[in-house]
């Protein structure tokens, strides 16, 4: 009779599954754990064998290769298959949307940095093997403009292919554009940013509006509306916004003053009529036209001979007041008095005196 021997072999780096060799198309053997193994049924002398991979390993998923697996068997039993498993790596990546800002860098695993610069899919270029977890985070969020990118479906296990399912959703920041008023004392002060978001102020200190800027896009504060009796100017009002609140914008308000020198005071021409009127008209501030009618004060030189807006030039705040005496002949012998009120369009009646 021809004598039987045995196939046998050794396997290495396997871990985890089950491995199934198979040996000329049949025995199929099942194996679990490393080391050496021989198949069930014998092979008679001078009979060939081939040693193959039926099933490899899942869990992590495997690449097992036979060496020294054909042969024809001699006078002794087959000792020297070799199976050597290696655990498969795959790749992880995903899509990036949204994007508008530079700089995003992404991170695998605390590492593997990979520089995303346009919406689209991304591959960290480090596999990860089978069974191993992947964390995909942002590591360097995205500016000019600032953005915030949020990773969804970013950690798992490695299964039997390539991670395609990540997800980095990028979104602009905005930010409130305020800053600090001073100086004010009336009422009815209205600010403005871009032609809108109108925001009322009625006391000094901080101020925000409503609707916060896009990180990107400018902004414009002006004053849309004086308070009474004070003016009020914008510094730092306009710019474009970073990647924080804008706090540096100045409203200073100030009390309206209009300094009035003798030569502001015009007052205008002497006309004639049947009975004698005066009066004393502010038309503009600081200037004032006076009118005086008489039938029977001949026309002559006049000049300011006295009152309470002296010395000049004088500032007065507006709705303040001061008194001008005039006298209409080089003698003083006529003369009127009346009330200069500033900033107003009062109509005052002097009093000869």
């Amino acid at each position: 009779t021809t004598n039987l021997y045995t196939i046998a072999g050794t396997v290495n780096g396997l871990a985890g599954g089950t491995l199934v060799v198979q040996n000329n198309g049949g025995d199929d053997l099942a194996l679990t754990a490393n080391g050496p193994f021989t198949f069930p049924t014998s092979i008679a002398s001078g009979a060939g064998y081939a040693v193959t991979v039926l099933t490899q390993p899942g869990t992590p998923a495997q690449t097992c290769v036979v060496t020294n697996g054909t042969g024809t068997v001699g006078a002794a039993n087959i000792t020297n298959v070799a199976v050597n498993c290696t655990t498969n790596t795959y790749t992880i990546g995903g899509t990036v949307t949204g994007l508008v800002g530079t700089g995003l860098v992404l991170q695998n695993n605390g590492g593997n940095n990979l520089s995303v610069a346009a919406n689209g899919a991304f591959t960290f270029t480090t596999s990860i093997a089978s069974g191993a977890t992947y964390a995909v985070t942002v590591l360097t969020q995205p500016g000019t403009p600032a953005q915030t990118c949020v990773v969804t479906n970013g950690t798992g296990t490695v299964g039997v292919a390539n991670v395609t399912n990540v997800a980095v959703n990028c979104t602009t920041n905005t930010y409130t554009i305020g800053g600090t008023v001073t100086g004010l004392a009336g009422t009815g002060l209205v600010l403005q940013n871009n032609g809108g978001n109108n925001l009322s102020i009625a006391a000094n200190g901080a101020f925000t509006f409503s609707t916060a800027i896009a990180s990107g896009a400018s902004y414009a504060v002006t004053v849309l509306t004086q308070p009474t009796g004070q003016s009020c100017a914008v510094t730092n009002g306009s710019g474009s916004v970073t990647n924080a609140n804008v706090t540096s914008v100045q409203v200073t308000c100030t009390t309206i003053t209009i300094a009035v020198s003798a030569a502001q005071i015009d007052f205008g021409a002497i006309d004639f009529a049947d009975s004698p009127t005066q009066t004393l008209t502010v038309t503009n501030p600081g200037t004032v036209n006076l009118q005086l009618q008489s039938a029977t004060i001949p026309p002559g030189p006049f000049s300011i001979v006295g009152g309470t807006c002296a010395p000049y030039p004088r500032t007065l705040a507006a709705g303040a007041s001061c008194t001008i005496v005039i006298a209409f002949r080089p003698d003083g012998f006529y003369v009127a008095q009346g009330t200069l009120t500033i900033g107003s369009n009062a109509q005052n009646a002097p009093t000869l005196v």
